[in-house]
């Protein structure tokens, strides 16, 4: 249901925004608070087994289907310091987990929730990260600490008993073979009975991770991605200096996106690294959906969709000879040809575009299109039909009806025919026939319109 709500939403009336060399290779659809959100921060982002996507805001939760934003009513559980929430997890029963501010956790099912406070022995400091081990454990960071839920049961572990350190900044992820990894500081480490096993200390903090989808972990510190497999690092990638990494995921393709708190988003993918447009600078979170779609949280620009770019725009920016295009076509060598309203003729080879200097004076090209022969045609405003070749123009021999004024010039997928649009009527020319130089009446239009059995 999701999905399909969003791809129709997507095709029907999105605008596009695209950055870089001319040919984008990604665009961005941002929801804000004139949209449904109620902050234009997302802190994090996560899809429950029916398909809706559950946002994390500082001003509250809500649950979205691709359109419209259900906010959970949180205003309405007593004790609840905030609406601000910090983590969020949904854990293999389908059920969802929020990290609030002041540190109360939320567990929700379908039908009621629960909330777990310092009563029940949770800090009462920011959450920083929840994950699930493959037993079920759920595990949650604090900025001072670390517990574990069994069931309604929670466990806290002594910070000097378990060897680790306070620090802001603690990460935490479960990865595919089991393993309960923590970031602490400048420390990296495995939980393993209740104890920080220390695998390695970097010069400095901070340090953020993520699960690998195959086994292991991805690593960033300072302006360096590292891969971690069997406790040894190998360094993949070298980001921008100035990068503070805030965000880390891997996606099904085995690209690693990265979000930065000032500089964007970031995807690393076969040794290059390219910069992703996003509504702003200040990126939280990053997750992908069970499509394939990579879902962004930002600090003040709300919540992002980034898609691959299908659609590019070329203008006078890149390269184009006119300011405006009435038809194009593209031959079997990749050669793109197009016209303008003020009749100009023009080709793109490689990356550049030319003007066919050998267009007649007095000519003007309306329409121009490739047959299945890769003969190149040129409809004109007062010479009829042209064929080029060579990029020179020949004149088509052919009935008086050619002087007349084409406007669009088609050739279907049948190698037999070929259609040509005047004023008043359509022809068919038959393909096989190009010596004969013959063409027959389809069909008088009064209003421009005609029938035909195939469509």
């Amino acid at each position: 249901m999701f999905a399909r709500s969003f791809i129709i939403l997507i095709c029907l009336s999105l605008p596009l925004f695209g950055e870089g060399d001319g040919t984008p290779r990604w665009f961005y659809r941002a929801w804000q608070t004139e949209d449904g959100l109620p902050d234009n921060s997302v802190s994090e982002i996560s899809q429950s087994p029916d398909g809706y996507l559950w946002v994390a805001t500082n001003g509250g939760a809500l649950r979205f289907n691709g359109n419209d934003f259900s906010p959970l009513p949180l205003h309405s559980i007593p004790k609840l310091p905030s609406r601000q929430v910090h983590s969020m997890f949904i854990d293999q029963d389908g059920r969802v987990w929020l990290g609030m501010e002041r540190g109360p956790i939320i567990r929700i099912n379908k039908k009621s929730h629960r909330l777990f406070d310092q009563t029940d022995g949770i800090f009462k400091t920011k959450t920083t990260g929840i994950t699930q081990a493959p037993n079920g454990r759920i595990w949650v960071s604090f900025s001072r600490g670390i517990c574990y839920l069994d069931g309604d049961r929670v466990t806290r572990l002594n910070p000097k008993e378990s060897n680790i350190p306070a620090a802001q900044n603690n990460g935490l992820v479960c990865t595919s073979d089991g393993k309960v990894w923590m970031s602490s500081g400048p420390t990296l480490g495995q939980i393993v009975e209740g104890q920080l096993k220390k695998i390695k200390t970097f010069p400095s903090a901070p340090i953020k991770i993520a699960a690998a989808r195959e086994s292991g972990l991805w690593l960033t510190h300072q302006s360096t991605l590292y891969r971690f497999q069997t406790e040894k690092a190998k360094v993949v990638a070298k980001l921008p200096d100035t990068l503070t990494v805030t965000a880390l995921t891997e996606d099904r393709l085995g690209a690693v996106w990265i979000g930065s708190e000032k500089n964007g988003l970031f995807r690393v993918f076969e040794n290059h690294i390219e910069e992703i447009p996003t509504s702003h600078q200040r990126i939280s979170c990053v997750t992908e959906d069970r499509e394939g779609n990579i879902w962004v949280g930002t600090k003040g620009g709300g919540l992002n969709l980034i898609l691959p770019q299908s659609v590019s725009f070329i203008a006078p920016l890149n390269g184009l000879p006119f300011s405006s295009v009435r038809s194009t076509a593209t031959d079997s060598v990749g050669r793109i040809w197009a016209t303008s309203f003020e009749g100009q003729l023009g080709y793109r080879e490689g990356k550049t575009w030319h003007l066919l200097e050998s267009l007649p004076e007095g000519i003007h090209a309306n329409c121009v299109t490739v047959d299945q022969s890769d003969h190149l045609w040129l409809g004109t405003q007062n010479h009829g039909l042209l064929r080029i070749k060579d990029q020179k123009l020949q004149p088509f021999e052919g009935q008086n009806f050619f002087t007349q004024k084409l406007l669009i010039i088609n050739t279907p997928e049948k190698n037999d025919i070929f259609f040509f649009y005047f004023p008043s009527f359509i022809y068919i020319y038959p393909m096989n026939s190009i010596d004969t130089q013959r063409a027959f009446l389809i069909s008088t239009l009064e209003d421009k319109y005609a029938e035909a059995e195939d469509g």
